[in-house]
């Protein structure tokens, strides 16, 4: 880890999914790990980027001239990945566009491991969108894909979180020839706080209607919808919001995982692999890791109308 901001630069190829007409017999393994960063500072820059090994996305809008990036994500189960609402928002009719492209890059070994998002499902509940990628690089050596394993666990005031982002050096890079190569240069920003308050039914009902929980640490543009891990290395949230205090000690907001994890959505990748909509609390455990799912149900709704998610609270 370093104290002062250095930006880097890493590069990949675009192009189609490499496991489109694979031949019979082809394999692919899918494997989540605690992510667990060691730093001593309250915000610092991470020089080896590496250390995600593709868990940890940005997300990159493009268009024929540039491309932007505008926030987090997080990989957790194949081809799904977990962004902050708001931000990508703004691009779901890009989405349906021929002449832009909405992808999330992972930082790895190998260089960036790019998807291209297609599927967008949304909650009214959450500031939690999930993603539908198509790989759109290389496979991996070993054709091994890392993701974050999840916990429904309501944090403790008083515990550490570390919350995890990139940050673009640029607001807009050239957009290559042909989409052929990408390049982000940026940093990987890492803070650690702990919790203030915990707000299980919404902290307000404008701003932040949602489960979030306080914590004491400042979080910088770009960081939106990044991942936030607890001490066992557990996803628990994404970054939603942040203010600047008066003693420069910053107070963050993190979006909690429950309500969206029953929520029913198309799986694109790989191909034919999923049977119809399905749902991340429904997945194998082999292909999305959620620590104590039974404390997740759905319910009818108090209006009447559709259902929604009941949890069971434990610590």
């Amino acid at each position: 880890m370093q104290e002062k901001q250095e930006w880097s630069v890493l590069s990949g190829f675009f192009g189609d999914d490499p496991t489109a007409g694979a031949p019979r017999g082809m394999t692919m393994a899918f494997r989540s790990l605690p992510i667990q960063p060691v730093f001593t500072e309250v915000s610092c820059s991470l020089r080896n980027w590496d250390f995600f090994q593709g868990v940890l996305l940005c997300m990159t809008f493009a268009d024929k001239e540039n491309h932007r990036v505008e926030g987090s994500a997080v990989l957790v189960a194949p081809g799904i990945a977990l962004c902050a609402t708001h931000v990508i928002e703004p691009y779901l009719e890009a989405l349906l566009s021929s002449e832009s492209v909405v992808m999330c890059q992972g930082f790895t070994p190998h260089g960036l491991q790019i998807w291209q998002i297609r599927k967008v499902t949304t909650a009214p509940d959450s500031d939690v969108a999930i993603l539908g990628l198509v790989l759109a690089s290389a496979l991996p050596p070993g054709h091994e894909f890392l993701q974050a394993a999840i916990t429904t666990r309501m944090p403790s005031v008083g515990e550490e979180f570390v919350i995890c982002g990139f940050r673009a050096a640029e607001e807009a890079f050239p957009t290559p020839a042909a989409w052929a190569t990408i390049q982000i240069e940026g940093e990987v920003r890492l803070s650690r706080g702990l919790i203030s308050e915990t707000y299980p039914l919404g902290r307000d009902r404008a701003m932040l209607p949602w489960p979030v929980v306080e914590v004491t640490c400042p979080t910088v543009g770009g960081m939106s919808g990044g991942p936030v891990f607890d001490a066992r290395g557990r996803l628990v949230g994404l970054l939603c919001s942040s203010m600047d205090t008066e003693d420069g000690s910053g107070v963050s907001y993190v979006s909690l995982l429950w309500p969206v994890l029953p929520r029913k959505f198309e799986a694109v990748w790989p191909a034919n692999f999923f049977d119809g909509s399905v749902s991340l609390l429904d997945m194998d455990p082999r292909l999305c890791s959620i620590d104590k799912r039974e404390a997740l149900s759905l319910e009818p709704h108090p209006s009447g109308s559709g259902t929604r998610t009941a949890y069971k609270v434990w610590t």
